[in-house]
């Protein structure tokens, strides 16, 4: 497997200078079909953290090489330009990693449907192994600091991976955590001690991540530590109409992707040492 993975890894890197495929191994290689997690990784200019991407809808990016697909769209590039010195937008300060599920993980149901709201595989204790695996692998292989950054569906995941393994004091843990167009339905403890950071847009349409119920949501965390929590507002960007949790809409920050990475990049660096 090593040697198939450094071969693979070659040959992306050589494409692209700055990205390369990597398979971390499970945690817990016993418990599950799917032995290892494929990451995206993106290096940065002199980078202070490492940003773990943990993506909403399915989970999904279908890095594998077999299907040698990649379903990147426009947020996610506008996620890899906090790896590239931008001026007036981006220090280039950190490097990125995209978690790839090797499972579909969609959420179902939501406030339209509460009756029907199940979290599915978010909330399974092999899903948070794997956020853990990434964090750790990448922990070891860079030194950084890790932010775990969740948008939408993703916030879920952080949601039941602190549940999982955060609580019990893990001795590897993210530094901080990005809650990112977050949904509602489920809430980090108001004790937590890891800062927390929201990034929403003003205008985010989504029934199931409205810009309302995350700044209470932030509420909540300030009123217990106000030290360890920031909201971030965006405003600028358009919205192609469609359904208002998918595609070119607000709650994807299409056309916001300047405001949004100068803001959370310059946020980001005031709470790292």
């Amino acid at each position: 497997m090593k040697r198939l993975l450094f071969a693979f890894v070659f040959i992306v890197y050589s494409v692209s200078a700055r990205a390369e495929l990597i398979a971390v191994d499970h945690l817990d290689p016993t418990t599950s079909e799917q032995k290892w997690t494929w990451t995206k990784y993106y290096r940065g200019e002199k980078s202070k953290a490492l940003i773990v991407f943990i993506p909403g809808g399915p989970g999904q990016f279908n890095f594998e090489p077999v299907k040698k697909t990649d379903t990147m769209y426009h947020f996610n590039n506008t996620l890899k330009n906090l790896t590239y010195n931008i001026p007036n937008i981006s220090s280039g300060q950190f490097d990125l990693v995209m978690f790839d599920s090797p499972y579909p993980i969609e959420v179902r149901g939501g406030r339209a449907f509460p009756q029907s709201y199940n979290p599915g595989m978010r909330a399974s204790l092999d899903h948070a192994q794997r956020i853990q695996s990434v964090i750790e692998y990448y922990k070891n292989k860079t030194g950084l600091p890790i932010i775990v950054l969740g948008h939408s569906n993703g916030g879920l995941s952080i949601s039941f991976y602190y549940k999982h393994f955060l609580e019990q004091g893990y001795r590897v843990q993210p530094n901080l955590i990005v809650l990112s167009g977050t949904r509602y339905e489920e809430r980090l403890p108001v004790s937590i001690k890891t800062p927390v950071i929201f990034i929403h847009h003003k205008k985010d349409g989504c029934s199931g991540t409205l810009f309302e119920d995350a700044k209470l949501y932030y509420n909540e965390l300030i009123r217990e530590n106000p030290k360890r929590s920031k909201l971030i507002e965006i405003e600028s960007g358009v919205d192609d109409g469609g359904n208002p949790c998918y595609g070119n809409t607000y709650h994807m920050m299409h056309g916001s992707g300047e405001e949004y990475v100068s803001k959370l990049s310059q946020t980001l660096l005031k709470f790292l040492p």
